[in-house]
């Protein structure tokens, strides 16, 4: 593994989050190493019409944001 991957992944080892916030501060980090990337559909599946879910639509989608915001350059 040359170091332009090692260090790669170390860069996205350190990026904090727990929840969706996560996912977004991945994405945030990709744009701002300049990393392309490709969206892809999948097929979503909601299982007992999705009850398992602990997605709270104000707390989860305020955590987004704030990621967002917080990394505008």
């Amino acid at each position: 593994m040359d170091r332009t991957w090692i260090a790669l992944i170390t860069a996205l080892l350190s990026i904090p989050g727990d929840r969706y916030e996560y996912e977004m501060n991945i994405l945030l980090k990709c744009r701002e190493l300049k990393i392309p990337l490709k969206e892809i559909s999948i097929r979503t599946v909601y299982i007992d019409d999705n009850a398992s879910s602990h997605f709270d639509a104000v707390k989860d989608s305020m955590r987004i944001y704030k990621e967002i915001l917080s990394n505008q350059a």
